[in-house]
């Protein structure tokens, strides 16, 4: 063995024993606990939680426990907490430093990658993808409309656009409705803002993203003195979230001494393309399907939804794991609002009444599934180096225990290095699991005063509360709609407004 690998062993020994202090391993250990759709049972009791931001004074944070471990998501999930408890300056406090956090990630640390190489990518500072950046700004600005502070949510909403602006390059069709519908809101925002020129240049980016036909909003116009505008928000579901999809693959003796002979090139290569097949026909197999080889080869078959070595590993065998994150839809996005309306009946669709018209849904679940895709060459790299540097590790501590204390302590040695990398070996399935499903946005107008609104959302109806209607000035709602919540619903208390400009963000 030489000098390299040998320090390669002793660093992956350290580590594992430091960075449990760090929290890697403890991440990593929760990460297991996961309910049958494959999300975390803390980012469930989170999201069950949620609904009752703005109801229960006890439920107005995110409790201590279940909060996530890294500052910038923190900062996400206490704004969002707080957005939907209507307590709009932690709210906007929580967004502008996630915004913050976000800028400043995307230059890691050469520790973090060092410790990600020999445990799992949890061990980086979370980076979120476009989606979540591009949100951010998004309930940012909503945030300052709700404490009144229009020209703060201008400024988020010039952020927006910036930011859409810098990820253009690497947009695709599948967030091209995310971003189509963040182009309307901001437009709204620069409208209630008095900024007509950035409204206008908003309103036709919407416009080039779907269509004018597709998106029934005739942009800024005169709004007779006797009606004034709303623009109405709907979130529905929850986004699709990340799941660990995991992979075992056996490595015999002959296999992995043949890998660590660094002078015989060739059959470095046999191996790695035996390996390679052996790892396609495992992903290939269906949960239900036993692998078998013949001719003397491993029998191998599927268990607890990944893939289990049925015959033990002979000496200087060595267990390979791969994990890597793949996205699963909690909520359809597309069954959200498609018409709104004023009604003389809150809480009543027997007959929508007033001004009617479709919206455009922004479909997260595309957008987030968008995100991983982009990220996936990236995951697949760091897997890759990552399988290298811990198996070199196991053959180093394997031969310096085996020198010092014979081959059965080195054999132990060797077999607990590889268990413990193998458990380590995690994807990393953190993120933002409170964002809705779909975001959907109608315009209508409607006669000055308080009116109450209800939505068409799938096949069933929902009322918006009401909403206090200016004359010749655009107003913004956004409610929120909570799976399992009743066709009829309370009217919300009213919120905080500001001039020119309402949010409402409670259902009650």
């Amino acid at each position: 063995m030489n000098v390299r690998r040998s320090l390669t062993a002793l660093v992956a020994a350290g580590s594992l024993m430091t960075l449990a202090g760090c929290g890697v391993i403890g991440a990593t250990a929760s990460s297991y606990a996961v309910t049958p759709q494959g999300l975390e049972v803390r980012e469930q009791e989170l999201r069950s939680m949620l609904p009752y931001a703005g109801r229960d004074s006890a439920a107005r944070v995110v409790p201590p426990d279940l909060a996530p471990r890294d500052a910038l998501l923190r900062a996400l999930y206490d704004g969002t907490w707080a957005y939907y408890a209507g307590e709009w300056d932690r709210a906007s406090a929580g967004f502008v430093a996630a915004a913050d956090l976000a800028e400043d990630r995307y230059t890691k640390s050469i520790t973090q990658n060092a410790a990600a190489l020999l445990t799992n990518d949890r061990a980086l500072s979370y980076t979120p993808g476009h989606t979540e950046r591009l949100l951010t700004h998004y309930y940012g600005a909503l945030a300052f409309i709700g404490k009144g502070d229009t020209e703060s949510a201008a400024v988020e909403a010039r952020r927006l656009g910036a930011m859409l602006e810098k990820l253009a390059p690497e947009s695709s069709d599948r967030d091209r409705s995310l971003r189509a519908v963040l182009r309307l809101v901001s437009g709204a925002v620069f409208e209630a803002a008095g900024e007509a020129n950035d409204a206008d240049v908003s309103y036709r980016n919407a416009r080039a993203l779907l269509g004018a036909d597709s998106l029934q909003l005739p942009g800024r116009t005169a709004i007779p003195a006797d009606s004034g505008d709303v623009l109405v928000l709907v979130e529905t579901g929850w986004v699709a979230h990340k799941v660990a999809q995991e992979l075992v693959i056996p490595v015999y003796g002959s296999e992995a001494r043949a890998f660590s002979d660094s002078g015989n090139a060739a059959a470095r290569l046999g191996v790695a393309a035996t390996l390679a097949g052996r790892t396609v026909l495992l992903m290939a197999a269906r949960p239900d399907q036993g692998i078998w080889w013949v001719d003397g080869q491993p029998m191998v078959v599927n268990s607890w939804g990944g893939v289990g070595v049925a015959r033990p590993l002979d000496k200087d065998g060595y267990m390979l794991k791969l994990s890597w994150p793949v996205m699963r839809r909690s909520s359809a996005a597309r069954s959200a609002l498609t018409a709104v309306a004023s009604s003389p009946s809150p809480g009543m669709l027997g007959g929508l009444l007033g001004s009617t018209t479709s919206g455009v849904v922004a479909d997260l679940n595309d957008a987030a599934a968008a995100d991983l895709s982009r990220d996936r060459n990236a995951i697949l790299t760091r897997t890759i180096v990552r399988q290298a540097v811990k198996f070199a590790a196991v053959q180093a501590g394997e031969a310096k225990a085996t020198k010092k204390w014979g081959d059965l302590t080195g054999s132990i040695v060797g077999g607990l290095l590889n268990a413990a990398g193998a458990a380590l070996e995690r994807a990393d399935t953190r993120g933002w699991w409170l964002l809705p499903a779909g975001i959907s946005a109608v315009r209508v107008r409607l006669p000055v005063g308080e009116q109450p609104i209800a939505a068409a959302v799938g096949i069933g109806g929902r009322d918006l509360g009401s909403v206090t209607v200016r004359p010749g000035r655009l107003t913004v709602v956004s409610r929120r709609i909570w799976s399992g919540q009743a066709a009829a619903l309370p009217t919300p208390a009213t919120l905080p407004a500001g001039p020119s400009a309402e949010t409402a963000l409670r259902d009650r």
